[in-house]
């Protein structure tokens, strides 16, 4: 994927994951006392230091993405538990 449609992801994960719509916010902090990882993007309340600003928009992309795999998952379970206890009050 290229830079633009990372941050366009981002920002369409931070709004599912979160529930609310935020701006994606693009930093460049220098690479001045001894800074190793110059380049910030932060959106809502989360936020990732890297090398590069692709290397961060990518980054910060799979970890989102992972975020909510691990949400549908949970969910699911959860749901699979409630048809469990339906199925229970029902005999």
């Amino acid at each position: 994927m290229n830079f633009a449609s990372n941050i366009k992801n981002i920002k369409k994960l931070i709004a599912i994951l979160s529930g609310k719509e935020s701006d994606v916010n693009i930093t460049y902090k220098g690479l001045n006392f001894g800074v190793t990882k110059p380049w910030n993007i932060r959106c809502d309340s989360r936020e990732i230091n890297h090398e590069t600003h692709d290397g961060a928009a990518e980054e910060f992309f799979l970890i989102l993405k992972k975020e909510l795999k691990e949400k549908i998952s949970f969910t699911e379970r959860q749901a699979a538990e409630y048809k469990k206890t339906l199925g229970t009050l029902e005999n």
